[in-house]
């Protein structure tokens, strides 16, 4: 047997080795700098948005406002500072593996790199979401602390941040899971891991996964999306519709007959002409059906509602008043009952009101 035989099939073979390691190493590398490109035009998406919102709360913080409002304003410095510090960490954790290493130890080098995101995006609701969503619900309670607020806390931003989080989610699946797989299996072109291995620990199982899956078409992922951002809007408009029903209309004028109003047990007392009365009814509508209107609508704010926007809740009632109102009121001193026909409508007696309402609370 002629050893030289042997030599030029073995050479042959050595060479196409060569060429797959050297396909495999360019492979790799090539995906990784689509990924390095990826995470830092995302991270400085997000810093910019994170240091504008900080720069925003900084400003909202120094405005005259309640002291409710004031924490949410520095709850959201608080969590935009975090957010900027997680995603530090994950950048400097991160950093690319060294091009001169082995390519078996580049490749679980990337790996870790990629593992790191994916906890990132699959934990994205307490280091993201959470501490935002906080922050609004606090801003949101201070502003608008009637069902409105509410209703549009549950139907626009919870909607929101849950499409977020879903889209990251996506991009788990969809995205780096595929390049994890190819990580793992450069060789496999044609495959991806299905959530099999311990994300936690990459190393360990790869050789007994399973067998991978096809990735989802194209058309059933734009389907899918479709689907999500319908739907956002869909919850979106009504709950705009929902808040238009129990929010009070911005065209609403802000006058009252009244300059003075305060809300003792079942009655409301009002002052009138400098008179101080119970008030009865207005334009012929009962007190009581007024206030049972504002309870259900406005909740723990009705009293606000009936003081500072009285014309507001009129509207919601279904009675627009004019310029001057008729008038059913008790004097508390006499107990007589009087019934004024043209009582004036101003913005002067309104702001009365209001000025009246912050000197009893001081």
């Amino acid at each position: 047997m002629n050893l030289d035989d042997f030599k030029e099939p073995w050479q042959q073979r050595q060479r196409a080795l060569d060429g797959r390691v050297d396909h495999v190493i360019k492979k790799v590398r090539s995906r990784m700098a689509g990924f390095d490109r990826t995470i830092w035009w995302r991270d400085m998406r997000e810093s910019l948005a994170a240091i504008l919102l900080i720069v925003w709360y900084c400003y909202d913080l120094f405005q005259q406002q309640s002291a409710l409002a004031k924490c949410g304003a520095g709850l959201g410095i608080v969590a935009c500072v975090f957010i900027l510090a997680v995603l530090h960490w994950a950048r400097v954790k991160g950093k690319g593996a060294r091009p001169d290493l082995p390519v078996e130890d580049y490749r679980w080098a990337e790996l870790d790199r990629v593992d790191r995101q994916i906890w990132l995006l699959r934990n994205v609701h307490w280091w993201y979401l959470g501490p935002l969503l906080i922050a609004v619900a606090v801003q949101i309670a201070a502003m608008m602390p009637d069902p409105e607020g509410l209703v549009m806390f549950a139907t626009s931003v919870i909607p929101l941040f849950g499409f977020i989080y879903w889209l990251n989610q996506v991009a788990v699946k969809n995205q780096l899971m595929p390049l994890r797989q190819e990580l793992i299996n450069p060789t496999d072109e044609d495959t991806n891991d299905e959530d099999t291995t311990d994300v936690d620990s990459p190393h360990e199982g790869t050789t007994s996964d399973k067998a991978s899956v096809p990735l989802e078409p194209l058309v059933q992922k734009r389907r899918d999306m479709i689907f999500a951002i319908v739907a956002l809007f869909t919850v979106m408009i009504l709950g705009g519709l929902l808040s238009d029903w129990i929010g009070i209309s911005a065209d609403a004028p802000k006058v009252s007959p009244f300059t003075e109003m305060r809300f003792e047990e079942d009655q409301i007392v009002v002052t009138y002409q400098h008179q101080e009365c119970q008030w009865l009814e207005i334009d012929g509508i009962k007190v009581e059906d007024i206030t049972r209107a504002a309870k259900i609508r406005f909740w723990g704010n009705w009293q606000k509602r009936v003081r500072e926007d009285l014309v507001g809740v009129l509207w919601k009632m279904g009675h627009q008043p004019a310029d001057t109102v008729s008038l059913s009121l008790r004097n508390l001193e006499t107990d007589q009952q009087l019934f004024v026909e043209e009582a004036l409508m101003t913005g002067s007696n309104r702001a009365a009101v209001a000025n009246n309402l912050r000197h009893d609370s001081e």
